[in-house]
């Protein structure tokens, strides 16, 4: 490769620009890869820790209405079948 800014560029000059495009494109794809597990895998916390929530929100709404109800079957003298 010269240092001459004016020459042009041989095929060997071309060849080597290739090349490192070559190795910068799939270093850049590893690094996409790596990523792209990496926000998954933060995902997959983010899925766990909503689905515990909800569970609990919905137990707890559930035992709400499991208490209202014998309350009502108290006060109204019935018996839920």
């Amino acid at each position: 490769m010269t240092k001459d800014d004016k020459a042009p560029a041989t095929k060997k000059d071309i060849r080597l620009l290739m090349q490192q495009m070559a190795a910068f494109y799939e270093k850049m794809e590893r690094r996409n890869e790596q990523w792209k597990l990496e926000i998954i895998g933060e995902f997959h916390i983010v899925v766990g820790q909503l689905r515990h929530d909800f569970k609990g929100a919905f137990g707890d709404k559930l035992a709400q209405h499991e208490d209202r109800i014998v309350r009502l079957e108290r006060h109204t003298g019935l018996l839920a079948a």
